[in-house]
């Protein structure tokens, strides 16, 4: 699931408030397959993770799963004063849940040590020197839902793994001036940043 940057705040996507402007509140998502031509993990990859498939499973059989629950209508939501759009994750995360429970997926830990599940191996974030942070993972939106206990909470995935911050789109049906609070926030951490310098120097 990628975000479709080329939006316009006159496109309108169904059952979306019009209060929330496209391309500017959320941004709609496109669920996308690539296929590679090698197998292993390019060089600039920090950090990967196999899981066993079915044999005979089809790609067809994993674009369906996804398909047959609706789950290709998803939002990107925007988080901090940066706007960052947060979703592929949280999209991730339920196609891995209901690969499994498609017995497309045949095990739910990776096979490689220490055989985490995904859930909880994608909460960090994996650094070049070897480091690796623990934030949360940034919930997008799933519009239209077959079955909306896909997105609940389940043993699974645990509900730890989710971000609490707000999102743009909270804010503004909160009736906030989301820009306003963005400009202000990025105004904040620029004078940090500074005094931060100087102090240094």
């Amino acid at each position: 699931m990628v975000a479709n940057n080329n939006v316009t705040g006159t496109d309108i996507v169904a059952d979306v408030l019009p209060v929330l402007e496209c391309g500017t509140d959320f941004f709609p998502g496109i669920f996308c397959l690539k296929m590679l031509t090698y197998s292993i993990p390019t060089a600039r990859t920090v950090f990967s993770r196999k899981y066993p498939i079915a044999a005979g499973a089809t790609v067809g059989r994993f674009i369906d799963s996804i398909l047959d629950r609706h789950m290709d209508q998803f939002l990107f939501e925007l988080y901090t004063y940066l706007d960052a759009q947060k979703g592929c994750g949280h999209f991730a995360v339920r196609a891995y849940q209901v690969w499994l429970e498609d017995n497309l997926i045949t095990d739910a830990n990776s096979i490689e040590a220490p055989h985490h599940t995904f859930p909880v191996d994608i909460i960090a974030t994996y650094l070049p020197d070897g480091r690796s942070t623990e934030p949360s993972v940034g919930l997008g939106r799933f519009l239209h839902l077959s079955d909306p206990t896909i997105d609940e909470p389940n043993v699974l995935v645990p509900q730890y793994i989710w971000s609490v911050a707000e999102t743009r789109s909270s804010r503004v049906l909160a009736g906030r001036d989301a820009a306003a609070e963005n400009a202000a926030a990025y105004e904040a951490a620029q004078m940090a940043q500074e005094a931060e310098a100087a102090q240094a120097a």
